[in-house]
């Protein structure tokens, strides 16, 4: 009634729909349907007790917290094991660390830097060899080493590489709907498991000048007489005489199948195009040839600002980017086969990158 007193009842009924997030008039005027009168002061009062209430509790759990902290204290003996758990090859995390030493992760950061004196550093990434491709490496790069530096001047690198369109998969996997739609509306997500569609590149360098920029065809197989009718004759046509009019240019290629064919190695040998013979080729060797260890790179980075959604599009991106590359970074990057190569013999045919 109005004027009566407010009982524990009326106030507990105030404090439920505080707790369901009504607002004051809504709470006065619900009561006020049942012939209960309360002021918005106290209604303010009970909200503002539940507040003071929520910041006590809030209080007593950081002081739990801080209660339950790691020990950072680090004794001689955890020192050890963090040194030992940090000296292995392939080192757990410093998260772990910390959980199976009881301590922090910053005391972990800290001690490895300052107590150990170890620094986290990542490990460069290398390509797999095989025990007999190590053993052919070595054979072939001692054979390499004098002959490519002896002509340095006269080679041109050449290789290919699969390039794929931008919008590989058109698809997302986020969708914005309205506030309230159901979800059983949206479309589901198919990843796609088939490849892009994208195109074979051929080209090559040398340090009197780039070679013109070659596509194979969407979808063709580059089989020997392709290579020969499509890539080889063009280049001998083209490229050979424009950048070596004596024709004393020699030809570098990889280990493909359709270069190491007999019928490719023929056609080169009636047409008196000098190469680098098979048996000097070092096997799964990305570190050792201009255009695997420097060129593609130097071109992904090119073409990533430049997004190509069709064959034709992609062509014109590659050769306008390739033509774009200056003669003295291709100069830099032949000038330090020379070395790349004798270091893999020096790596009795393993991997190269602790030495550059």
């Amino acid at each position: 009634m109005k004027g009566s007193k407010i009982d524990k009842e009326t106030n507990g009924r105030i404090l439920t729909f505080l707790d369901m997030n009504w607002s004051i008039s809504m709470i006065i005027k619900e009561l006020k349907i049942n012939n209960i009168y309360v002021s918005k002061a106290h209604v303010s009062r009970l909200k503002n007790g539940m507040l003071n209430n929520s910041n006590e509790t809030l209080n007593i759990n950081k002081k739990e917290h801080k209660r339950t902290r790691k020990n950072n204290i680090i004794n001689e003996k955890k020192i050890k094991r963090l040194k030992s758990m940090a000296s292995k090859p392939n080192p757990i995390s410093q998260a772990q660390m910390a959980k199976r030493l009881d301590i922090s992760e910053s005391s972990v950061r800290y001690h490895l830097k300052n107590t150990i004196g170890f620094s986290l550093v990542s490990k460069k990434k290398v390509h797999h060899l095989t025990v007999r491709e190590k053993d052919i490496r070595m054979k072939r790069s001692k054979l390499l080493f004098p002959f490519i530096k002896d002509n340095l001047d006269k080679i041109i690198s050449t290789d290919e590489k699969f390039y794929r369109l931008d919008d590989c998969n058109k698809e997302t996997k986020r969708l914005y709907i309205k506030k309230g739609q159901n979800r059983k509306v949206v479309s589901t997500y198919k990843k796609s498991k088939s490849f892009c569609k994208g195109i074979m590149v051929w080209a090559g360098i040398s340090l009197n000048g780039k070679t013109n920029i070659y596509f194979a065809e969407p979808g063709v197989k580059i089989s020997a007489d392709y290579y020969i009718s499509n890539i080889l004759k063009p280049f001998i046509e083209k490229d050979l005489k424009s950048l070596y009019p004596n024709n004393n240019g020699i030809l570098q290629q990889d280990s493909a199948p359709s270069h190491t064919s007999s019928k490719t190695l023929n056609f080169l040998e009636i047409q008196n195009v000098k190469f680098i013979p098979p048996y000097m080729w070092t096997p799964n060797s990305p570190d050792n040839t201009p255009c695997d260890y420097w060129l593609w790179s130097e071109l992904d980075r090119r073409i990533s600002y430049r997004k190509a959604r069709t064959i034709k599009g992609l062509k014109k991106v590659l050769k306008d980017e390739f033509e774009k590359i200056p003669q003295e970074s291709i100069k830099k990057a032949f000038l330090a086969w020379p070395t790349r190569c004798k270091n893999i013999y020096k790596a009795n045919g393993g991997n190269i990158e602790n030495f550059i």
